[in-house]
């Protein structure tokens, strides 16, 4: 459950939402997002697209709500970062982030969901991520890498572990209506996670289909994917 003080923290740091992608009625790059407080600034395709008169809500143009999106991700991260770092509401046990790693903000954009009476509600999906890379064959946890690390350097016998949050806000009463949680230190599904990857390399992942018993000789049809011929 999540008390009025931490919905009303969360609530200040996610406003950076509604001024995105509902507040168009003014110049947002000068009202908001070119403050030094940001430490960064943004490029001059992402101004002219936010000082577009567009509602990415109902608007289908995808270069937009590409773009407008990616500058919701970071604004987020920052204004999350700030309110951990002094986590006296235990924000981060609510949202279920693990200290001592980082995380990301993999989405921040709209979505409208019709209800049974027909009617539709405009809602915010934000989803927190963390990562863990896994050793395949002792199951220890390996030093963290980041993002560019891991997709640039993969590593042969390593499982990336995800696990963090998705909020789904309601935007018609400016709150969080659901926080669905999957910690990274979750053991239990780690190591489920863990065996299921093992197994796939035991069973030569989808060459087992062509193989019974796990003998390319069973199966006529594998003389089209083994190495002899």
């Amino acid at each position: 459950d999540i008390t009025d003080e931490q919905m009303e923290v969360l609530g200040k740091g996610l406003n950076v939402l509604e001024q995105l992608w509902i507040g168009r009625g003014q110049d947002i790059s000068d009202y908001l997002f070119t403050k030094e407080k940001y430490g960064f600034y943004l490029n001059a395709n992402e101004v002219e697209q936010l000082q577009r008169n567009l509602s990415a809500v109902l608007t289908t143009d995808r270069e937009y709500i590409h773009t407008v999106s990616n500058i919701a991700k970071r604004y987020v991260h920052f204004e999350v970062e700030k309110i951990l770092d002094d986590d006296k509401l235990e924000i981060r046990k609510l949202l279920g982030l693990v200290e001592g790693r980082r995380f990301e903000v993999s989405q921040a954009c709209p979505a409208r969901r019709v209800l049974l009476d027909g009617s539709v509600r405009a809602e915010m999906l934000v989803t927190f991520l963390q990562r863990l890379e896994v050793d395949l064959k002792t199951g220890k946890i390996l030093s963290e890498r980041t993002r560019e690390e891991v997709a640039s350097q993969p590593l042969d016998n390593a499982m990336v572990f995800r696990g963090g949050c998705t909020l789904v806000i309601d935007m018609d009463h400016r709150s969080i209506k659901y926080i669905i949680k999957k910690r990274i230190d979750n053991e239990e599904r780690r190591n489920h996670q863990l065996n299921h990857e093992k197994s796939l390399i035991e069973t030569m992942g989808l060459d087992a289909t062509y193989n019974l018993g796990g003998e390319k000789e069973t199966n006529p049809f594998a003389i089209l994917h083994g190495e002899k011929i």
